[in-house]
């Protein structure tokens, strides 16, 4: 049966639960923020060259649909390899991902503000 006390135990466990994980993340080690930069370095030196096929002058003044025909093939290309990576540097894939978008979203912001000063 549930009752008061038992839902209260499970709220009690469940916020334990949650304070040592955010415990955990909190205080990472050294070890993991070496495979974090390692990882992030490592696919930087890929994504770059595909950041810059994409966002190129070239690619700037196609069409939409070339544009989006080139970038879709090139970001497939970064997926797979951030997947192959999760694996190399043993994180999840969802953490992988978070760290790929994150070097994304740098070089893409980069790269456009080398465009506007061309």
């Amino acid at each position: 049966k549930i009752n008061k006390d038992n839902i209260e135990q499970t709220k009690n466990g469940l916020a334990n639960e949650i304070d040592s994980i955010i415990n955990l993340t909190s205080k990472k080690s050294g070890a993991f923020d070496e495979t974090e930069n390692n990882f992030k370095k490592e696919f930087r030196k890929e994504a770059v060259k595909v950041i810059n096929k994409v966002y190129s002058n070239e690619m700037m003044g196609a069409t939409t649909e070339k544009f989006q025909e080139v970038s879709m093939k090139h970001f497939a290309e970064l997926d797979i390899l951030q997947k192959k990576m999760a694996l190399k540097y043993n994180i999840t894939l969802t953490y992988s991902t978070d760290l790929a978008n994150q070097v994304i979203e740098e070089l893409t912001q980069k790269r456009l503000k080398e465009l506007k000063k061309k």
